[in-house]
C-alpha cells in the first residue's frame, strides 16, 4: 500500500508494499516556486517588487534597490498565518461505487521574514532571514468497505495518518551600490537549509477469505539540506518615473541526507511483490534506505518594471522565468502585478495578482507514476500604518487552483486536484 519516493517528488525507489498502492507526495510544495510570498510590501503587491525593493525585503527580491530606502531599516514579520490544503478528488472507491476524497491539510504559524538595512559610506549593507516554503501537512481519515484488487479479500476498515513538517529557510548578508545615480547594483549571499520529517501510519483490515487479518505499515522519512542561493541584482531608472529592476538567482546544495524506513507486517497467504510470502501473519519486515543524491535548482531570472505615477500611485509589473534543472521538469514563466496607493499620509493600501504555475508536465491518460499538476492563480490585499518611523502592515494573500494527479501509485487512473492556500501576516517596520 505504499511507495516511497524521493523527497523531490521525482522518480520512485520501487518499493513496492502492497496492492493498495498510495504514493508519498512532495513533502514541501517543489511544484511550484511562490509558495510563500515574504515581505511586507512586497506580500501585499503580489510579490511584484523587483523593481522597488527599497525596503528590507529588498535583500531577498533585489539587493540594487535597498540602496534607495529612506535610512537604514528594520523590518520583521510578527505573524504569518498558513493554510493549505489539497483535495484528491474520487483518490478511493468503496464497494458500492461511491468515489471517496483524499484530503491534506497543513497550517502553519510562523515569523516567515526579518530583514534590516544600514546606510555606509561604501553602500547599503543588509542582513535578512526568510521562510520561502514550510508544511505542516497533516491527515487524519477512515475509510470503510473499500475495493480491493486483491483475490478474496475485503478491505472492511482503512486507517490513514500522516504527519509531515517541512521547513525551508534562507539568510544572509547582501549588499547594494549606487553605480550613477540612476543605476546601481547589488548581490545577496543566502545559506540555505532545509529539514523535514514525515511520519506514515496506514492500516487495514481486511476480510481475507474469510478470515479476519490486518495489514500495517509505518514509514519514516527524514531528510535534510545545506547549501547556499546567491543572487545579482541591477535597477535602473531611464526617467524620473519609470524604474527597471533584474535579478538572475540560483540555489546550490552542498549536502543532502534522506533517511527513509518502513516496517510492514502484510497479509498471510499474499505474496507481495519483492517481499518474502507472508505465510505467519505474524511476520514483520523492516526495510532502511540512505541516499544523499542532492537535488538540482533552477536558474531563476525576474525582470521587473516599476511606475511611480504620483507621489500616491505606484504600480509595479515582474515576469520570472525558471528553467528545468532536471528531467521529468518545465520551465517555468510565473507573473505578478502590484498597486500601491496612499490613502492618506499614514495609510496605504497595496494589492496585486500573481501566478505560480507548477514545474510538473500535463497529466497524461494511460501513464502511472507521474507528479502532479495544478496551476496556481491568486491576489493580495494589505493596509499599511505609518508614523514618522515606524509602519504596522496587516493583510492577506490567496492561491488557488485545479488539475490532475495520481495519488494511487502503479495505476494509471487520473484524479482531479483541487489545491488552495491562505496567508494572513502581520509586519512592522521602522526607519533609523
Amino acid at each position: 500500500m505504499w511507495i516511497f519516493d524521493k523527497m523531490s517528488g521525482r522518480g520512485i525507489f520501487g518499493l513496492i508494499l502492497s496492492t493498495l498502492l498510495l504514493a508519498a507526495p512532495a513533502l514541501a510544495d517543489d511544484y511550484h516556486y511562490n509558495n510563500i510570498l515574504v515581505g511586507d510590501r512586497a506580500a501585499g503587491m503580489g510579490g511584484a517588487f523587483t523593481a522597488v525593493s527599497d525596503n528590507a525585503s529588498g535583500c531577498y527580491y533585489n539587493p540594487a534597490g535597498i540602496v534607495y530606502g529612506v535610512g537604514s531599516n528594520l523590518s520583521a514579520s510578527v505573524n504569518a498565518f498558513s493554510v493549505s490544503n489539497k483535495t484528491y478528488k474520487g483518490a478511493l472507491t468503496d464497494v458500492s461505487g461511491n468515489a471517496l476524497d483524499w484530503e491534506q491539510t497543513s497550517t502553519v504559524l510562523l515569523p516567515n521574514f526579518f530583514g534590516a538595512t544600514y546606510d555606509s559610506p561604501y553602500g547599503t549593507l543588509g542582513f535578512s532571514y526568510a521562510v520561502p516554503d514550510s508544511v505542516q501537512r497533516k491527515q487524519k481519515q477512515t475509510f470503510t468497505n473499500i475495493k480491493s484488487s486483491i483475490p478474496g479479500a475485503q478491505i472492511d476498515e482503512y486507517i490513514l495518518n500522516i504527519n509531515d513538517v517541512d521547513n525551508t529557510y534562507v539568510f544572509g548578508p547582501s549588499f547594494g551600490m549606487k553605480a550613477t545615480d540612476d543605476l546601481s547594483f547589488g548581490v545577496t549571499l543566502y545559506g540555505f537549509y532545509r529539514d523535514a520529517t514525515v511520519i506514515r501510519n496506514q492500516l487495514l483490515r481486511v476480510d481475507n477469505n474469510g478470515n479476519d487479518e490486518f495489514e500495517w505499515n509505518n514509514g519514516y522519512i527524514y531528510r535534510t539540506e545545506y547549501g547556499v542561493k546567491p543572487m545579482l541584482g541591477a535597477m535602473w531608472s531611464p526617467t524620473e518615473k519609470l524604474v527597471l529592476g533584474l535579478t538572475v538567482s540560483k540555489g546550490i546544495l552542498f549536502d543532502s541526507s534522506n533517511e527513509q524506513q518502513v516496517t510492514f507486517r502484510g497479509l498471510s497467504g499474499y505474496t507481495y511483490s519483492g517481499l518474502p510470502d507472508f505465510s505467519n501473519p505474524d511476520s514483520l519486515v523492516f526495510l532502511k534506505v540512505d541516499d544523499d543524491t542532492k537535488r538540482k535548482f533552477p536558474l531563476t531570472s525576474t525582470l521587473g518594471l516599476a511606475y511611480f505615477a504620483s507621489p500616491e500611485l505606484l504600480l509595479s509589473l515582474d515576469v520570472s522565468y525558471h528553467d528545468a534543472p532536471e528531467d521529468g521538469m518545465e520551465s517555468v514563466i510565473n507573473a505578478a502585478a502590484g498597486i500601491e496607493y496612499y490613502l492618506t499620509d499614514r495609510y496605504a493600501l497595496r494589492a496585486g495578482l500573481f501566478s505560480d504555475l507548477a514545474n510538473t508536465p500535463d497529466v497524461k491518460s494511460g501513464v502511472t507514476n507521474q507528479d502532479e499538476h495544478v496551476d496556481l492563480f491568486g491576489g493580495s490585499i494589505s493596509l499599511a500604518r505609518f508614523t514618522r518611523s515606524t509602519s504596522t502592515t496587516v493583510g492577506v494573500t490567496y492561491s488557488y487552483g485545479s488539475g490532475d494527479s495520481q495519488i494511487i501509485s502503479g495505476s494509471s487512473s487520473v484524479q482531479d486536484l483541487e489545491s488552495s492556500n491562505l496567508l494572513a501576516f502581520l509586519s512592522a517596520a521602522y526607519n533609523f
